[in-house]
């Protein structure tokens, strides 16, 4: 019995975690964040692009003003640098907490094997 609901409580978390993680949606402001889920384990709330990127640079008025050009295409490189780096750590952040929860997972089937073969091995037989 205790060994059947063990599996049915872990089967449920994964599933739930998979679902969430499957189902997650990006946020893009800050009240989107502030609405975020209350199971986290972050310390402080991650870094929005809105706050680290800079501003998306403005379309020159003109392709005739040469000096405006020269200015935007200087600012369309940097966003995009700056886009990139965010996007690598996100991406490595990302990684790093899905390797996390996996080994979390490992060691939550190996505490739930080790209860169940416990109660097992200390079966009073009829």
């Amino acid at each position: 019995m205790c060994k059947k609901i063990s599996q049915v409580m872990l089967t449920t978390f994964l599933v739930l975690g998979l679902a969430y993680g499957a189902h997650a949606e990006v946020k893009e402001s800050k009240e989107a964040q502030a609405s975020a889920p209350k199971a986290t384990n972050m310390v402080t709330a991650y870094p929005l692009q809105a706050d680290v990127l800079p501003q998306i640079p403005p379309t020159p008025a003109s392709i005739k003003d040469t000096e405006a050009i020269t200015k935007w295409v200087n600012a369309v490189n940097a966003y995009m640098d700056a886009a990139q780096k965010y996007i690598d750590g996100a991406t490595d952040d990302l990684n790093h907490i899905v390797e996390q929860r996996n080994m979390a997972i490992e060691n939550a089937n190996k505490v739930v094997a080790e209860y169940n073969a416990f109660f097992e091995k200390h079966q009073v037989k009829k």
